[in-house]
This record gives C-alpha cells, sequence and structure tokens, in this order.
C-alpha cells in the first residue's frame, strides 16, 4: 500500500506519517521538505498547482485551507482513490444548538471567522470530486507535542502561580480529542475498510468541559488553586461554544482526567 500524507511534518500528521511508515509505504509533501523519520519526503508549495505523480492508495490532507488550493485536487485526485480531508469542527453553520453533528450544515462558525467559511468551502469542492472522500471535523485536539499551549498553559500558570486567563466569563462550552486517539482513528481508516467513503466523521471524545470547568479539573489534579482572570487576552480557546457529537464513530476515547497524569509526566520538565 502507498500512502502520501500532505502536510507530515508537524504535530498530527507527522505522528499519523510516523506510524503509518510501520504499515506501508508512506510519502509526506509539504513546503518545508521535512518529515519524519523512514518517509520519503517531497518539498511542495500547497499553493502550486499538484504536478507528482498520483500512484497512491490513499491520501491525508492535513494542510488544505482554502478553496484554491481544493481545486488543485480536482483533476489530480482519482475515483476509488480514497482521500482522507482533516477539515475542522469550524466548518458548520452557526445554529441555534450547542452541540453540532456529521449530519448538519456546514458553512463556518462565525466565531472561527475566515477559518472555519474556507474550510467549508474547501469541503464542497472535495465533494465534488469523483473520489472516495472521507472528511473528518475534529475540535480541539490537545496532548503531546500540540504546537498552541492549551492545556500545558493551564498547568503551567497555576503551578508557577500565574494567573490563568479565560476568555470572556469562560464558560462557553467546549469538546477535545487527545492526539493519540484521533491519530489511532486515523491510521485505521487510512489501512481499513470498517468506515464509509463520502461520508463526515467527528473524532471527538465524551468530555463536555468550559475553559472554567477544565481549569478545576487541572487544578484538582494537581492540588493546587488558580487565580482565573476573565476577559483575557491569552487564552488557548475562544469565547466561543465548540461542542460536537458523534453520530457515526461506534468507539469511545479517552477522556481528558485519564490522560492527565501521563501528560504531566510527559510535560513538567519543562515546566
Amino acid at each position: 500500500m502507498k500512502i502520501l500524507v500532505i502536510g507530515g511534518n508537524r504535530f498530527v500528521g507527522k505522528k499519523v506519517a510516523y506510524e503509518l511508515s510501520k504499515l506501508a509505504s508512506v510519502s509526506v509533501l509539504n513546503r518545508s521538505g521535512t518529515g519524519p523519520d523512514k518517509v520519503k519526503v517531497i518539498k511542495w508549495d500547497r499553493n502550486e498547482p499538484l504536478t507528482i505523480e498520483n500512484d497512491y492508495n490513499v491520501i491525508l490532507d492535513f494542510c488544505l485551507f482554502k478553496p484554491a488550493q481544493a481545486q488543485y485536487l480536482k483533476n489530480w485526485l482519482k475515483p476509488n482513490q480514497k482521500y482522507i480531508f482533516i477539515s475542522s469542527a469550524a466548518a458548520y453553520k452557526d445554529a441555534n444548538c450547542l452541540s453540532y453533528n456529521e449530519d448538519m450544515t456546514i458553512g463556518g462558525l462565525s466565531g472561527f471567522g475566515d477559518y472555519g467559511v474556507e474550510k467549508a468551502d474547501c469541503e464542497n469542492i472535495v465533494k465534488q470530486i469523483d473520489t472516495n472522500y472521507m472528511i473528518i471535523r475534529p475540535p480541539y485536539i490537545v496532548g503531546h507535542d500540540c504546537p498552541r499551549p492549551r492545556i500545558s498553559y493551564y498547568i503551567r500558570n497555576i503551578l508557577n502561580n500565574r494567573p490563568v486567563e479565560v476568555a470572556g466569563s469562560g464558560n462557553k462550552l467546549l469538546s477535545f480529542i487527545w492526539v493519540n486517539d484521533i491519530v489511532n482513528t486515523l491510521v485505521d481508516m487510512s489501512i481499513t475498510n470498517k468506515y464509509n467513503v463520502k461520508d463526515s466523521y467527528n473524532i471527538v471524545n465524551e468530555d463536555v468541559y468550559s475553559a472554567k470547568t477544565l481549569i478545576e479539573e487541572i487544578s484538582m489534579f494537581l492540588n493546587k488553586k488558580a487565580n482565573v482572570i476573565e476577559n483575557g487576552t491569552s487564552s488557548p480557546f475562544i469565547d466561543e461554544h465548540l461542542l460536537l457529537s458523534p453520530l457515526k464513530l461506534g468507539r469511545k476515547f479517552s477522556s481528558t482526567k485519564q490522560n492527565l497524569p501521563e501528560f504531566f509526566d510527559y510535560i513538567k520538565n519543562t515546566l
């Protein structure tokens, strides 16, 4: 099996490429020309037309953000080829509800600005292509090597007696997925046929936190009180609900409470 990972040089994409390299022949395609060990690296600018030969069984796309980039896929992807597009929960359209499932309308959540709108536009272009696409909409991804200090921001500030900022009142509801869970799911989607193609999937655990209740959870784990500041500008989460429910994945994922001890061991030398 030949697999191409578009991106593959940081966070989730890098971890997925590494895990897949144990099971298949893997190439990564990105502008930096870097990737994990044991994969073929192809240097390419996402904003240029695709000219490389496409003889891959599976393609995972971690860095499709602009509709113009999606247009280049139209004559390059092939029928019966599995194309996994990692979109975002931000692609959903504002609705009079708290939780979004895969059958709801996309269009871009207003709190995420152009990012959500453009992810939705990319999804619509992908759906027009004659290929076996799968669209993945994760919420906030947390865990090892996250380039944005989310959980680690709270741990570091609480331990060092620094203020912990929340956006607005810190009461908007949030969903999460830990990085190892989304990596394992994407690997499984790549190498098995257990999942329907031409379909969309929320990959989300059962946690329902607000920024404030997440801070409370972390404070209890650390056995240390947090100094919470509302209306902050350094919050790792914006002041918008981002709550997902999965209709189509019949599996449960690990919780934040389960992951905190191991994650703390991982980052404690950097605090």
